[in-house]
């Protein structure tokens, strides 16, 4: 029975079950009972405002070039409707964490579509694959400097996922780690949880970044 249910009742039963209500002992507050109380509406999940971030970039591109820097776009939103963040310290959770992000964010990116986008511009189509072509487009647009931050969280997702997906050495996959620690300016005892919030957050940061430049490119 919902809370809306209520209403529906007959008047007396409704008086009746009013008198028999109590002031709770614990606290009963939750996001899902200010929703059907209070229609109060939660906030968006970081997951959720990466999401939008990356369609309004996504979109930015399709405006200028009038076409599209990514691919597959039914399988990544099937991946994306039912992801969601590491809830453990555990590495287990983090290789199909740091798996999916890697999927969703770098390996949908179209190496066709953004050599065309090169082509357009009149630069030499990089190399290294999608993420090396998606930075030379943002450096022609701005600078290396530039385009070496936006990417940065794209490597590092990539990275991760080498780190824990790849059958590497001890030694590599520390070197790996230690370098993502590095980049996002995090401590040794870093958890996963800060891991993730903190690409989630930057490569959040990147693609409003790139939308800005790309809009604003003559």
């Amino acid at each position: 029975m919902w809370l809306g249910d209520v209403a529906k009742f007959p008047d007396s039963e409704q008086y009746y079950l009013m008198s028999e209500s109590r002031p709770p002992e614990f606290s009963v507050g939750s996001e899902f009972f200010d929703g059907q109380i209070s229609c109060k509406i939660s906030d968006q999940s970081i997951e959720d405002d990466l999401l939008h971030s990356r369609t309004l970039a996504i979109d930015s591109f399709i405006k200028k070039y009038q076409i599209s820097i990514a691919h597959l776009d039914e399988e990544v939103l099937d991946l994306a409707i039912h992801f969601f963040g590491p809830s453990t310290n555990s590495f287990v959770e983090w290789e199909c964490t740091s798996n999916t992000l890697n999927r969703i964010h770098v390996e949908s990116l179209s190496n066709p579509n953004l050599g065309k986008i090169q082509q357009s511009m009149g630069i030499p189509s990089a190399q290294g694959g999608p993420m090396r072509q998606l930075s030379a487009i943002i450096a022609n647009l701005s600078n290396q400097d530039t385009a070496n931050s936006i990417m940065l969280p794209f490597f590092t997702i990539y990275d991760l996922r080498i780190a824990f997906q790849h059958l590497t050495s001890a030694d590599k996959k520390g070197e790996l780690l230690n370098s993502v620690l590095t980049r996002l300016n995090l401590s040794n005892d870093a958890s996963i949880k800060n891991i993730y919030d903190s690409t989630v957050r930057l490569m959040n940061k990147s693609y409003k970044e790139i939308s800005g430049i790309v809009e604003a490119a003559t």
